[in-house]
């Protein structure tokens, strides 16, 4: 048998190749609560009859998702991957992403290297202008803010990523060429002077982002975690544990 006594909270890679020492969480001191929170959950999801034997990329290094190569013009393909997420609890509206796209371009097409596309449960809405459709659907969930971060880390080495955040204008609109993300790198190389991405409703009516493939710290092995929420209840797609990746998002 195994059990489980300790949470990494902070730590390095392997053995003692820091001098920064590795803390842990007792589990046995939250056993209770983690047993409480393991009952309450079944219970809700039998309530809501929410299946979660579905597949759930977790971690993908052991479950590699799926890529397709598109042409999207005569001389633009794409190589793309798609994860598809099984709805989580107590979230429900459009703010619950189904589907994660990212797409690597052969060329550059307006600095769109490389996209992320949020494909959310419940369409966005087409009654306002496309670029203000984020916006009114925040708005529809009696909310009055929202936000998305992209944590973007290199899969080979978990201190080199780069963090990149939206919080929605006060005027519920994106630009229409696209509304900057805040870009700040939390470990490794510094690439805030050469990564640049933009936010914006795309064709499809589809939340995407664009950004530079130098906001990737490694293009043969890029992990992500995306983090999709308003001030009413935030809703963590992939969540905090679970990494999409790794993906080799260099050019087709």
């Amino acid at each position: 048998s195994y059990f489980l006594t300790g949470i990494v909270s902070y730590g390095a890679k392997a053995k003692c190749e820091s001098s920064v020492p590795s803390v842990f969480t007792r589990v046995s001191a939250y056993r209770k609560f983690i047993q409480s929170m393991q009952r309450a959950l079944a219970i809700e999801r039998d309530e809501l009859g929410v299946d979660i034997s579905s597949l759930q990329y977790r971690n993908t290094s052991s479950l590699p998702l799926p890529v397709t190569t598109l042409q999207l013009a005569p001389s633009l393909f794409a190589k793309q991957y798609s994860a598809t997420l099984t709805r989580e609890l107590s979230v429900t509206g459009a703010f619950d992403v189904a589907t994660i796209r990212f797409r690597s371009f052969s060329m550059n097409q307006q600095n769109k290297e490389v996209t992320i596309s949020l494909l959310t449960r419940e369409e966005l809405s087409t009654s306002v202008s496309q670029q203000c459709a984020w916006g009114e659907s925040i708005a529809s969930a009696n909310a009055q803010s929202g936000y998305v971060t992209v944590m973007i880390r290199d899969a080979t080495d978990w201190f080199a990523s780069v963090q990149l955040k939206l919080a929605m204008p006060e005027s519920g609109c994106l630009e229409e060429a696209g509304t900057p993300l805040q870009v700040s790198v939390v470990q490794g190389a510094d690439l805030s002077s050469v990564c640049s991405a933009r936010a914006y409703i795309n064709t499809e009516n589809v939340f995407e982002i664009s950004l530079a493939r130098a906001c990737l710290p490694n293009p043969a092995a890029s992990q992500f975690r995306i983090v999709w929420a308003t001030n009413k209840a935030v809703d963590l797609e992939p969540g905090p544990d679970l990494w999409i990746g790794p993906l080799d998002l260099r050019q087709p």
